[in-house]
């Protein structure tokens, strides 16, 4: 039972994260050809793309927290900068990161959230089971040596 909780909830992070950039990566690879026109342009975008996945990595892991408006403005210009041949895109694009990250919002967070509680309670019931068990031993095994005295 506890394999298969875990595993269910690998399946549902890794679906969950393919449902976040889904939209964004098939507007994107439709419209290859107008943002890999260069070499240069390639290599650019291809930085960009990294960075951007990391931080959705990290976003959907919880572990984006950008600690300064430096940090967050570098990455912004960063972002802008390897990702300039598609910005003239980018209200369609924003909307298509809006609309996968509502979309993991409602078919995954709540699984996710209930697997993980799921999980939890199996530890927890195991770990009582597992004292009352010893608890239980403990005392008829005493018993029976009060009886044989």
């Amino acid at each position: 039972m506890k394999m298969k909780s875990k595993f269910k909830l690998c399946i549902l992070y890794i679906l969950s994260f393919l449902t976040s950039v889904a939209p964004l990566v098939i507007y994107v690879v439709i419209n290859r050809a107008r943002y890999i026109s260069t070499v240069t342009e390639t290599v650019k975008l291809s930085i960009g793309c990294m960075i951007c996945a990391v931080l959705l990595l990290l976003k959907l892991l919880g572990k984006l927290k950008m600690s300064s408006s430096t940090m967050t403005f570098g990455v912004i210009f960063l972002l802008s900068y390897f990702l300039k041949s598609i910005t003239d895109d980018l209200l369609v694009l924003s909307f298509l990161a809006l609309a996968g990250d509502i979309a993991d919002k409602i078919f995954f967070h709540i699984p996710i959230k209930r697997v993980r509680e799921n999980i939890r309670i199996d530890k927890t019931a195991d770990a009582t089971a597992e004292k009352v068990g010893e608890m239980l031993e403990h005392y008829y095994r005493g018993g029976m040596n009060v009886e044989k005295n």
